[in-house]
């Protein structure tokens, strides 16, 4: 509140934050079911906030309801991808996220993830400021159309589909 008292009503909050540990309120599959972006949302949390060993009932809720994904609003998917992707490193979220379905659901395709690795490693590595365009397109497979396929998918706007296709070349 504005007077600094936090509500916390796990109880756990303000510990799971310090932390690190990006958990839900609750049971993670009921939360999922309510809102199925909270399964991006739990992925980009983790990259940008997490913190040590993830939490696994929100991982396995997750997984066993990737296909939830599926029924949201393509903008919805692709705003919080491309948050997810702007984290400094998201590596272990990007690899997280793969283990569980949840990317793949997203693609379409199995991920690029050495290209992805080497991609950020050469960001960090040079003080690079990220792209989440290019890293998306490092994750994506050396079929030229896979780009094109994606940002139809996903309503990326004209100029996003053309970055993401000249970042696709550039990253091959």
């Amino acid at each position: 509140s504005r007077d600094g008292t936090i509500f916390d009503p796990t109880g756990q909050g303000v510990a799971d934050a310090r932390a690190g540990r990006i958990v839900f309120v609750g049971d993670p599959e009921q939360r999922l079911r309510e809102d199925h972006l909270r399964n991006l949302r739990f992925f980009r949390f983790q990259a940008w906030f997490g913190k040590g060993e993830p939490d696994a009932a929100a991982v396995a809720a997750c997984a066993a309801l990737k296909a939830g994904v599926e029924g949201l609003a393509a903008e919805r998917i692709s705003k919080e991808l491309l948050k997810l992707l702007a984290a400094d490193d998201p590596r272990t979220a990007v690899r997280l996220m793969a283990g569980a379905g949840v990317l793949e659901t997203i693609l379409k395709t199995p991920a690029n993830l050495a290209r992805f690795d080497a991609l950020v490693e050469i960001e960090t590595d040079l003080l690079f400021e990220c792209e989440p365009a290019l890293r998306l397109a490092a994750l994506l497979p050396d079929d030229p159309l896979a780009a094109r396929r994606l940002a139809e998918r996903l309503r990326l706007s004209n100029a996003d589909r053309d970055r993401l296709q000249a970042d696709r070349k550039s990253v091959v």
